[in-house]
């Protein structure tokens, strides 16, 4: 029986920690307001294709893509039926990457959910289930697969930061010899009960290996006075400098007063920068704090069995008093980089349900404008957005959107 329970705080633990990062990867230092009237209507359709109307090859028809991606030379990579589908700039078909089975360049069993990157200098990794990597050069051909929990790399990791438990997260190859991992760690203490779980953001090659960033994970109250809620969200930007900001980095002066910080770390010289924005608090009020609170109150009520009933009670109690510890909402959802430009999207909507975002020149350390997007964009790649989308009555398609020049500072 304690087992059990001890199991079922550790998954509620884990659920608390999901649940808060939703609501939720020397310094130059630029302040900026926002005096701007943000920009509206900027994104225009340029392409789309995937369905029988644009595809005459069976084996590039698009069945339920997932994830979407772009090279260099704005070539399209698309997750779909355990393949990446690689399209040209038009919208053509181009090669296939990859396929289920468990040898070099597969991508694990059928049903497996995979992920990938596609570096600045075109190097592509696949990674699944939290361990199996494969590496595929600029021209798309296989260079080496690898276990990541069976990696000298991982095991000392995983010791010389006392870690009970290290998955990998997020993977880059920069080049075959040269990653960026993202790793989750967890301490597991069974004899107090404590369950700490952190993130870091890993450069290693060679001879090298450099924590850039350690994050407790979304969920983690780190106080201040501030009530900010946890978040970390990162990205890489065109000369393999990581970007990243998170809840710590996020700060309120006063009712009207607040900033957040945009970190910069090069790859290439280990020297991190800084940009600070600040923008206009919100407080969290007592109706937020039913409606974020409502689904674990929701859970414990409904549940029958008495073990599991206490469990949940304890866990909705947790993030009650947890939320309403907090003074104001957190100002950041996530990053999305293009090139040299950062995309920092808020939890800010207009009344049309628009998504304020903040971009920024990071070589500039220059804040340039914001605009409402319709959507957060899932890429973004030289001055196009790209998204996955189903009509109604249809078959799913890639969108290749152009966004307004002014974005960007032109």
């Amino acid at each position: 029986m304690k087992t059990q329970l001890y199991f079922l705080k550790c998954i509620s633990i884990i659920c608390l920690s999901l649940f808060i990062s939703f609501f939720n990867c020397s310094s130059d230092v630029e302040f900026q307001t926002e005096e701007m009237e943000p920009l509206t209507d900027v994104l225009t359709l340029e392409l789309s294709f995937g369905d029988e109307k644009t595809i005459d090859k069976d084996e590039f028809l698009l069945a339920s893509p997932r994830f979407v991606r772009v090279d260099g030379k704005n070539n399209i990579y698309v997750e779909d039926e355990k393949h990446i589908k690689v399209y040209d700039p038009n919208g053509r078909p181009l090669d296939m990457i990859g396929r289920s089975g468990y040898g070099p360049g597969e991508f694990g069993s059928p049903g497996l959910v995979f992920y990938y990157n596609i570096s600045p200098k075109g190097y592509i990794s696949e990674y699944h289930n939290g361990n199996y990597i494969n590496i595929f050069n600029p021209v798309r051909k296989w260079v080496k697969t690898f276990s990541f929990k069976l990696s000298a790399f991982s095991e000392k990791y995983k010791n010389d930061n006392g870690y009970t438990g290290i998955s990998l997260r997020n993977f880059f190859a920069l080049e075959e010899e040269h990653f960026i991992y993202e790793i989750t760690g967890n301490i597991d203490d069974r004899k107090t009960g404590d369950y700490t779980i952190e993130r870091n953001v890993v450069f290693a090659g060679p001879d090298t290996v450099l924590t850039i960033v350690t994050f407790k994970d979304p969920g983690v109250f780190r106080g201040g006075g501030t009530g900010s809620v946890s978040y970390f969200s990162w990205g890489m930007l065109s000369d393999e400098s990581i970007i990243y900001t998170n809840s710590d980095l996020e700060n309120v002066i006063s009712e009207t007063e607040a900033e957040y910080t945009l970190k910069i770390f090069s790859t290439q010289t280990f020297e991190t920068k800084e940009i600070t924005h600040k923008y206009l608090p919100e407080r969290i009020t007592k109706e937020d704090v039913d409606d974020m609170t409502k689904v674990w109150k929701e859970r414990w009520e409904r549940e029958t069995r008495q073990v599991v009933k206490d469990v949940r009670k304890e866990s909705y109690e947790t993030v009650k008093g947890i939320v309403e510890s907090f003074d104001y909402h957190p100002s950041i959802d996530l990053l999305r980089t293009d090139g040299r430009y950062v995309f920092v999207f808020r939890r800010k909507r207009n009344e049309n349900d628009e998504i304020l975002c903040d971009i920024f020149d990071a070589y500039k350390g220059k804040y340039l404008t914001s605009v409402y997007f319709p959507w957060r964009l899932h890429f973004i790649k030289n001055g196009y957005a790209y998204r996955t989308f189903t009509p109604k009555d249809g078959f799913p398609v890639i969108e290749k959107y152009k966004i307004a020049p002014a974005v960007y500072g032109k």
